[in-house]
């Protein structure tokens, strides 16, 4: 991945290898499903509990929407900075050829 990144081995100020911010982003955007994934699955389990209970469905807690809300955030914004990221090492690189 090196011979790849040719000029910008070293990201801003910070003196991060691009690998590491790469890295960083994907697991930003991990972390994002995850949190998602899990109160999507939490809510529905609540959903399911109430249902077998016999008592009338109810919406989603607030804190749960909350929680989904920061998820798919936190995704967007990895999943973009990761797509800016890509641009301008190819930017980068077709300009120094």
């Amino acid at each position: 991945m090196d011979a790849d990144i040719g000029v910008m081995r070293d990201v801003g100020r910070m003196g991060m290898s691009l690998r590491a911010v790469v890295r960083l982003q994907v697991a930003a955007a991990g972390a994002g499903i995850a949190i998602l994934a899990g109160f999507i699955t939490a809510a529905g389990i609540d959903y399911r509990i109430r249902e077998d209970q016999g008592l009338p469905p109810v919406y989603t807690p607030a804190w749960m929407v909350t929680w989904m809300q920061v998820g798919t955030w936190l995704f967007g914004i990895a999943c973009l900075s990761l797509l800016v990221t890509g641009v301008a090492l190819l930017w980068r690189r077709r300009s120094t050829r």
